[in-house]
């Protein structure tokens, strides 16, 4: 296995922290893509991260986090060259007899026409912001739970 790109981990772990995201697949995105690769049609300008849910998870809970997202995104001053975003796709597992749904998070730059290192920095800057939004979603989503629970304590 072939082990994970440095620059995408702490988005990884954020997912994987939640409880609720198994990330199985992921990609900082590379500039300049590599040349050496044989072409499977991978876009590897694209940084990515791939993940299903884990058991007790509802689809409910990631349309809530995908809406979180960009209302955070909308809500920051900071704007920078990338493009966001989020979508769910089928895959055939071999464990599984039917399509596995997976949800994807995808970040790439806006332009084609800057340069390498614009590039990066504008995805690295998604990369970073899409941390801190998955961090503090799920902050607020502990708090509320935990709200939830004491309040039902009192009763």
């Amino acid at each position: 296995m072939k082990p994970m790109d440095k620059k995408i981990i702490p988005l990884v772990d954020a997912l994987n922290a939640t409880g609720l995201f198994e990330t199985f697949s992921s990609c900082e995105g590379h500039f300049p893509c590599p040349h050496n690769e044989p072409d499977n049609g991978s876009d590897y300008s694209t940084a990515f991260v791939l993940f299903r849910l884990t058991l007790g998870a509802r689809e409910v809970d990631v349309e809530k986090f995908f809406l979180f997202i960009f209302h955070e995104l909308d809500r920051r001053e900071l704007r920078f060259g990338c493009w966001i975003g989020t979508s769910k796709q089928f895959f055939h597992t071999p464990d599984a007899e039917d399509l596995e749904p997976a949800y994807q998070i995808e970040i790439k730059p806006q332009s084609p026409c800057i340069n390498d290192s614009e590039k990066r920095r504008s995805v690295d800057e998604g990369i970073n912001a899409l941390t801190d939004i998955t961090t503090k979603y799920f902050r607020q989503l502990n708090m509320e739970i935990k709200n939830s629970i004491s309040q039902s304590c009192n009763f």
